[in-house]
């Protein structure tokens, strides 16, 4: 019973890490109207100047990606069933790959402004996510058999 319930969570899990980064490529993609096929390497921010980091706007693009990806290392963590660091490791690569490719669309668009950045706040998202996941993935992966508590060594009675 505990695998069961074990591998319908962790295929919940999955389902709502997938949901989660379709919304992830649409947020990061759409309008589709600004992809103009050319590219624009002119528009990335490649380290942001003093006044972008006293704008409002800016700032709140970066708290925004970074709470954006939260979810998604979590649900991606929790859907890695073999070890706590394995889920981890799993949730932070696919983030970076993920977001990653959202910026390189981005170079094609009209009105997008991509930012290593940007990579960095949306990885940083997803390793904070996996945090709550790993923490209790203790709990999760008793294997059937396995006791809470040890039991004795076998102890002879001959000297």
């Amino acid at each position: 019973m505990i695998e069961e319930s074990n591998l319908a969570s962790a295929l919940i899990m999955r389902a709502m890490a997938i949901i989660w980064a379709v919304g992830i490529v649409l947020i990061g993609i759409l309008p589709l109207s600004n992809f103009v096929g050319h590219s624009h390497w002119e528009y990335i921010i490649w380290f942001p100047t003093l006044s972008d980091l006293r704008s409002w706007k800016y700032i709140f693009d970066l708290v925004a990606n970074t709470i954006l990806f939260i979810p998604y290392g979590y649900f991606v963590a929790r859907s890695i069933g073999n070890t706590p660091t394995l889920g981890m490791r799993v949730a932070v690569g696919s983030a970076v790959v993920l977001s990653g490719g959202i910026e390189f669309y981005q170079v094609y668009c009209h009105n997008r402004h991509p930012s290593p950045l940007d990579i960095v706040t949306n990885t940083l998202g997803s390793f904070v996510g996996t945090i709550p996941a790993t923490l209790t993935s203790h709990t999760r992966h008793i294997p059937p058999g396995d006791r809470l508590t040890p039991t004795p060594p076998v102890r002879s009675l001959a000297p």
